[in-house]
Order: structure tokens, then sequence, then C-alpha cells
């Protein structure tokens, strides 16, 4: 009986840690990089294609998300690139990955950036950096390679 109780001991402790773990980020969840953002996963060049670069950076004032839009390849077309930047916030998304989001208080977000670099769990994502961001009065999604 007491061989039980010290089992489920343990391993209520063992829950409680974990769960602490999950819903905090660690200081270190955020990792700045560079990455090319297309509007589909696995998405296949063709040759002239429209692409949106990422770039995730840490400032005086905080994690910042720049953005800005490309043409890939030889062609006649001219994309302008709309540079535009957050301030994000790190949020918990569980299983190793984490969201960076840009939301004026009391208004749905502007950017949501889904990090899944470290994911720990074995599901299949569709690519390790998904962005959401409000473009117009839809949101747009993008799919790092």
């Amino acid at each position: 009986m007491k061989k039980v109780i010290l089992m489920l001991g343990l391993i209520s402790v063992s829950l409680s840690g974990y769960a602490q773990d999950q819903t905090t980020p660690r200081p270190d969840s955020f990792e700045p990089g560079v990455f090319e953002l297309f509007d589909a996963p696995n998405y296949q060049l063709t040759g002239c294609d429209r692409a949106t670069a990422l770039e995730l950076s840490e400032g005086a004032h905080g994690k910042i998300a720049t953005l800005s839009n490309y043409v890939v390849g030889v062609c006649d077309l001219h994309v302008p690139p709309r540079v535009r930047s957050y301030g994000l916030r790190v949020e918990d998304a569980g299983c190793g990955s984490y969201r960076y989001v840009f939301s004026p208080s009391g208004v749905d977000p502007l950017i949501v950036i889904t990090d899944h670099r470290n994911r720990t769990c074995r599901d299949i994502q569709p690519a390790s950096i998904i962005v959401r961001e409000l473009s117009g009065d839809s949101y747009k999604m993008l799919y790092s390679q």
C-alpha cells in the first residue's frame, strides 16, 4: 500500500512540473532568424514567384518580426516590398513550439507566428514557421520552406 501511495505521489509531482513547464515560456524560447515564406507549405518554385521574408530579431524594445515582400526568380513582375514590423509577445504553444503574437489590446491579433523549430511531439506540422497575418479584412497564411 505504501508503494502505491509513493508512486502516485511521484506521478502527481511529475505531472505538475510538466504542466508548469508547458504554460510558462522559457527565456530562451525566442530564436532569431531569417525565413523565406510562401503561400503554401512545400511550395514548388515556378521561376517567377512572390515570397515574403520574415526576420525574427531581438532589439532594445523586445522581440520584433519584420516582414517584406519580394520576387524569387527571373520575371517582369514587380512586387512592392511593403515592409512592416511588429513587437511580439511569446506564448507557449505546447510540445516545444511557441507562438509570437502582436495584438493591440482588445483587438484580434494582427499577426501570429507559430515556431515549430524545436517541436518535440511527433505530429506532423505543415512547416517549421507558420505565419497568420491580417491583410485587409482577412488573414493570410504563409509557410517557411
